[in-house]
């Protein structure tokens, strides 16, 4: 089998159920046509079965309102793809996915890209590294454990979920800014970071 491989960056913010689905397969056909832009043809009929939408949306119109609309708009606001729904058949009975990988698009590059204003001068980062933040976190739940310290029932599942999704994940690159911000916070509480 092969995988197709993605940075997480492009894809955790997604608000459409089925954009991820849909990135990962016009991922896959771009790899296999060894592109960065194609036009993606795919019968109606298969489209829906690939989503399991085939006894929903009969009528084209709710596809494109609620399925393929908030698709494009997730691939295109926080993906490095970009992409146009096209559509052939009165009725329609074919779509045609425009996409065009940003080959351009480093997450590296992008954060230097970030942390230099306008003038030239450096922004001074307040991200706490990885692995401070696991230390910090491996600390507070042991101190918790051994009832050094007293957490509330959020902090503790909070702290639980983060401490299980790194172990999943071996970062925490995944963490929105949100969730990030929150486990500062609670670790600073403590005394931890």
């Amino acid at each position: 089998k092969k995988f197709i491989k993605y940075n997480l960056e492009h894809v955790k913010s997604f608000e459409n159920k089925y954009s991820m689905r849909i990135y990962e397969w016009l991922l896959k056909e771009l790899t296999q046509k060894k592109t960065h832009k194609a036009n993606i043809e795919i019968s109606l009929d298969e489209f829906k079965f690939m989503l399991m939408l085939e006894n929903n949306y009969h009528e084209f119109k709710r596809l494109n309102q609620w399925v393929l609309k908030p698709i494009s708009k997730d691939l295109n606001t926080y993906s490095n793809m970009k992409l146009v729904v096209d559509k052939r058949g009165r009725p329609t009975d074919t779509l045609i996915f425009q996409v065009e990988l940003d080959r351009q698009m480093d997450l590296v590059t992008e954060l230097e890209n970030n942390q230099i204003k306008m003038n030239g001068d450096k922004i001074p980062t307040t991200i706490t590294s990885d692995s401070h933040l696991h230390n910090g976190l491996r600390k507070t739940l042991h101190d918790a454990l051994t009832a050094k310290i007293q957490l509330t029932s959020f902090e503790a599942k909070f702290l639980s979920d983060m401490q299980s999704k790194y172990d999943l994940n071996g970062s925490f690159s995944w963490l929105t800014q949100k969730q990030r911000t929150t486990l500062e916070n609670i670790l600073a509480k403590y005394g931890r970071i």
